[in-house]
C-alpha cells in the first residue's frame, strides 16, 4: 500500500513496484521515490538476511556515466588528491559532500553512484570541475534499476545465475552475465548494528527495462536459501552507514 501524501510533487517509481506491492510491501515516499519501508517486519526481514539471503531496492540511486578518453585525468580534476580507480576496483570518494563509489568500466568511462537526488548537483560540479577538457557526463539515474542482494548465500545465489564468479572481495567490481541480462556488479560489504564481521553484499546495476524481470530471477534463484526481500527500516540496521542510508 502506498502511504498518503499531500505533497503535488511526482514521486519516482522503481521498475520493480508491482513486485512490491504483490509481496505485501509497504510503500513510503523517501528521496523523492515510492520505496518499501517494511515486507513483513524490520526484525524478521533482517533476520532472514542474516540466515540467507536478501534483496533491496537501491534504484533510487544517483548514477552518473563519466566518458573521457583519459578518465584517469578527469578524475583528479573531478577528485583532486584522491587516487583513481582501477578496472577492478570501486573507489569510494565525495562529491558535493557526499559519498560517491565508482569503478572503470571501459577505458574511457567511470561509472558513479551517490545517494538519491545529487545528479543535477553532482554534474554540475563535475562539468565545472572539468571545463575545457574532452570530457562527458551524463545523469543516467532513470536508465538504471539497482538490486542489493546481502546475506551469507549470496555469492552461491549468483553462481546459479552466471559463469563469471561474483567479485571475491568488498571494494571490488566486475561487468557480467547474470540470467542472460549484462550487470555491473559492485561488491559493498557493510556492518549491521551490533556485528562484528561485515556482511556479504553485491549491488546489481541493470536496465531499467529489465529490473523486474532481473529482481524476479534473483527470487526464484535464492528461493532455496530462504531469500526474502527487505525494506528501508530493515536496511537501516543492515547497513547503518552506507547510502542511501
Amino acid at each position: 500500500m502506498l502511504a498518503a501524501t499531500n505533497n503535488r510533487t511526482p514521486r519516482r517509481r522503481s521498475a520493480m513496484e508491482k513486485r512490491f506491492l504483490e509481496l505485501g510491501a509497504n510503500l513510503v515516499e523517501r528521496d523523492g521515490w515510492w520505496q518499501p519501508e517494511t515486507f513483513t517486519s524490520p526484525g524478521a526481514e533482517v533476520e532472514a538476511v542474516h540466515r540467507g539471503a536478501g534483496l533491496f531496492d537501491l534504484s533510487p540511486l544517483t548514477k552518473l556515466d563519466v566518458r573521457a578518453t583519459d578518465p584517469s585525468a578527469a578524475w583528479e580534476m573531478i577528485f583532486s588528491g584522491e587516487e583513481a580507480p582501477a578496472g577492478d576496483q570501486v573507489r569510494r570518494a565525495t562529491l558535493c559532500g557526499r559519498p560517491v563509489l565508482s569503478a572503470r568500466l571501459n577505458p574511457e568511462s567511470i561509472f558513479l553512484t551517490a545517494p538519491p537526488g545529487e545528479g543535477p548537483a553532482m554534474e554540475a560540479a563535475i562539468r565545472e570541475a572539468t571545463s575545457g577538457a574532452c570530457v562527458g557526463v551524463t545523469d543516467v539515474t532513470s536508465g538504471f534499476s539497482v538490486v542489493e542482494l546481502a546475506g551469507p548465500s549470496a555469492a552461491l545465489i549468483v553462481k546459479k545465475l552466471s559463469p563469471v564468479a561474483p567479485p571475491a572481495d568488498d571494494g571490488l567490481a566486475v561487468q557480467a552475465g547474470v540470467a542472460g541480462v549484462h550487470a555491473i556488479i559492485y561488491r559493498v560489504d557493510g556492518t549491521p548494528d551490533g556485528a562484528e564481521t561485515p556482511l556479504l553484499a553485491y549491488r546489481f546495476h541493470v536496465s531499467r527495462d529489465l529490473g523486474l524481470y532481473f529482481w524476479e530471477v534473483l527470487e526464484d534463484a535464492g528461493r532455496e536459501f530462504g531469500l526474502t526481500p527487505y525494506g528501508t527500516e530493515a536496511r537501516s540496521r543492515l547497513f547503518p552507514n552506507g547510502f542511501p542510508g
